[in-house]
């Protein structure tokens, strides 16, 4: 995480020291690498409605805007939210008749249980000069084509439940994966300054995920087929822009 943070801070001072050195973002279209972080809160549909409710998701990716206004690159998504709809009966086989769980010391157990998941998508799409503050800017649709995966997450305080170890878990997770693609339109701002620069998009992500666990301990069964898993999310993204520098002019006598 350290090495993370350090080269983090490095690429940031490099972009800005740069600043001073590129064409004008504010009068010429250019070739552009961006790399950004992301949040943004969605919805699900489908089968994904049965299963949870609104989440977040934290993320981060890059993007190569070209000086014809083609835009394509890659992006992560990590899902995270507490509204599991199975919550109260998930772990219905191993509770008392009071609704408790007991852990090893005969003492009441402390479980939480949330959502987790992630979405690659790989992306291209192109900026058209509508609302646009320089030639950089403005509307952009993109597509893309990657995988999802999401599942039940259960925390057990001090891991003290031998009927929830590890292992055992996964009975209950529910982890599920497949392909997934999605669309997205959103707004491009690229500041003539150069010190204010984000996206915000509306995005729509579908994945065909199958269920991976050969057996749920909860319903004693196994569950299958193809699931239609739909997520709409309003998206908003921090970007960095890493601006081609002038070319040197050299004069011989």
């Amino acid at each position: 995480m350290k090495n993370k943070f350090t080269s983090f801070v490095i690429l940031l001072f490099l972009s800005i020291g740069c600043l001073a050195q590129t064409k004008n973002v504010a009068k010429e279209a250019m070739n552009i690498p961006l790399i950004y972080a992301s949040y943004s809160y969605q919805f699900p549909f489908g089968d994904m409605a049965v299963r949870f409710g609104s989440n977040s998701t934290i993320g981060a990716g890059f993007m190569y805007k070209t000086e014809n206004d083609f835009i394509w690159g890659i992006d992560w998504e990590f899902l995270f939210g507490g509204n599991v709809k199975s919550k109260d009966t998930l772990l219905k086989n191993i509770m008392t008749s009071d609704g408790d769980i007991i852990n090893q010391l005969g003492q009441f157990s402390i479980v939480s249980i949330y959502e987790r998941g992630n979405v690659i998508l790989l992306k291209g799409g192109k900026r058209f000069s509508v609302w646009n503050n320089n030639p950089n800017s403005g509307l952009y649709v993109t597509g893309g084509l990657g995988f999802m995966n999401h599942k039940i997450r259960i925390d057990v305080y001090e891991n003290d439940t031998p009927q929830l170890d590890p292992d055992y878990r996964k009975g209950y997770d529910r982890l599920s994966m497949g392909p997934a693609c999605g669309l997205q339109a959103g707004y491009l701002f690229l500041g003539n300054n150069r010190l204010i620069n984000f996206k915000a998009e509306l995005e729509l992500v579908y994945g065909l995920t199958h269920p991976v666990r050969p057996y749920n301990f909860d319903t004693m069964s196994k569950d299958v087929g193809w699931r239609h898993d739909f997520l709409v999310g309003l998206k908003v993204c921090w970007i960095i822009p890493l601006y081609p520098k002038l070319p040197k002019d050299f004069y011989y006598d």
